[in-house]
C-alpha cells in the first residue's frame, strides 16, 4: 500500500513538475511579449514627442511668416497711401 501511495504520490509530482514547467515556459513567453511591447510604446513615445516638437517648430515658423506678411502688407498699403503705384504687367514687360 505504500508503494503504492509513493507512486501515485511520484506521479502527482511529475504531474505537477509538467505543468509547472508548461507554466513557466507560458509566463517566459508573456515576459518576452511584454518586453517587447514595453519596447515598442517607448519607441512610438519617442516618435510622438518627436513629431509634436516638431509641429510646435513648424506653427512657430508659421507664426513668423504671417507675422512677416502682416508686415508686408502694412507696408504696402502704407506706400500706396504715399502715392507710390504698384507695376502691372505692361511695366514688366
Amino acid at each position: 500500500m505504500f508503494s503504492r501511495n509513493r507512486a501515485r504520490a511520484a506521479e502527482r509530482e511529475a504531474a505537477d513538475a509538467a505543468k509547472l514547467q508548461e507554466l513557466q515556459v507560458k509566463l517566459d513567453a508573456a515576459n518576452r511579449l511584454a518586453d517587447r511591447r514595453h519596447k515598442e510604446s517607448a519607441t512610438w513615445h519617442r516618435y510622438f514627442i518627436a513629431a509634436r516638437d516638431h509641429s510646435v517648430e513648424l506653427i512657430g515658423r508659421i507664426d513668423e511668416q504671417s507675422e512677416l506678411i502682416e508686415r508686408m502688407n502694412r507696408n504696402y498699403d502704407r506706400a500706396l497711401r504715399l502715392g507710390w503705384q504698384a507695376p502691372t504687367e505692361e511695366d514688366d514687360q
